[in-house]
């Protein structure tokens, strides 16, 4: 399973230094999941909160790909520290993930849904993950 990323941020907190540390190990997630078709797209978002912008999870089985889409109030981590936003946005990303391998759409067996979820446990909490090749890709908005 293929994993890339986005993000939209504003210049309050660390979200965008975030997306990068928490994908540093995305190459391993890919190894762990390279027996599950599709892709794992997230997008990083830290925006003012009367955007009104919230957290989303889905599955779109044309493109085969599960998007989480993470949003951040500015106005919640403005007075957070670097770690506590890490500890939030792990905690959101988890969240989603667990969701999202859920979906009835996607045909992953129960046993590919249980790497995924395992996998990135395994990368949100920096601990290694199956041997393999995988390349992240960072599409900038």
């Amino acid at each position: 399973m293929r994993i890339a990323k986005t993000t939209d941020t504003g210049s309050v907190g660390d979200v965008y230094a975030l997306a990068d540390e928490l994908l540093a190990d995305a190459e391993q997630f890919q190894r762990a999941t390279a027996a599950v078709p599709g892709e794992l797209f997230i997008a990083f978002r830290s925006l003012p909160r009367e955007y009104g912008r919230r957290s989303t999870v889905r599955y779109v089985s044309a493109d085969d790909v599960l998007y989480l889409d993470v949003a951040v109030a500015e106005e919640d981590i403005a007075e957070l520290t670097f770690d506590e936003q890490r500890d939030l946005l792990r905690s959101e990303l988890r969240a989603l993930v667990q969701r999202g391998v859920r979906s009835r759409t996607a045909g992953w067996s129960r046993a590919q849904r249980h790497t995924i979820n395992s996998a990135f446990e395994a990368l949100s909490s920096g601990t290694d993950a199956a041997p393999g090749d995988g390349v992240l890709a960072d599409t900038p908005t």
